[in-house]
């Protein structure tokens, strides 16, 4: 069985402003906890942006990777929308486990 993680989704860049309010900086993780998936911080999230990290996020989350991740092990994702262009970059946090 692959080793998994969370992931972390923040984002990194805008164009111009996003008609959902995203600004740089905004923060959202994916915990994987025990097995179950749990979101967090999605609240005002767009679901054009949510939609677009989530490929590499349950690839990340399930040990998988990107050929385009970076140094740090971060791969980045854009927002369908061409005109403000919201980037944000996906990264891996470690498991959670309880007992």
């Amino acid at each position: 069985m692959a080793e998994e993680f969370g992931v972390e989704i923040t984002v990194e860049s805008i164009f111009q402003p996003c008609g959902a309010g995203h600004q740089v900086g905004d923060r959202c993780r994916i915990r994987n906890v025990d097995g179950a998936l749990k979101m967090e911080d999605f609240d005002g999230w767009c679901p054009e942006l949510v939609q677009a990290v989530l490929p590499a996020s349950f690839a990340m989350i399930h040990g998988g990777s990107m050929p385009w991740e970076d140094r740090e092990g971060k791969v980045r994702s854009a927002c369908p929308d061409g005109a403000c262009r919201v980037i944000a970059a996906i990264r891996r946090i470690p498991q959670e486990h309880h007992s």
